[in-house]
């Protein structure tokens, strides 16, 4: 079952993927430590949400004010 909500967000991380793979591109080509760099490079992106922050920096500030 698809939730109407997911729409948005699955059209804007396909957008995403987009720029390091094309359309039609077989992921079997790229080895896990190429997978590994996109995905550590798309979790590393300023987020609106965040107030323009990484989802990074803002688990530190957290674990800073916690610790």
């Amino acid at each position: 079952m698809q939730l109407a909500w997911t729409f948005p967000v699955r059209r804007v991380m396909r957008r995403l993927l987009r720029q390091y793979f094309p359309k039609k591109t077989l992921l079997a080509h790229f080895s896990q430590d190429d997978l590994d760099i996109v995905a550590l490079e798309l979790n590393e992106r300023p987020r609106k949400t965040l107030k323009n922050r990484t989802p990074t920096k803002v688990m530190s500030e957290g674990a800073a004010v916690m610790g």
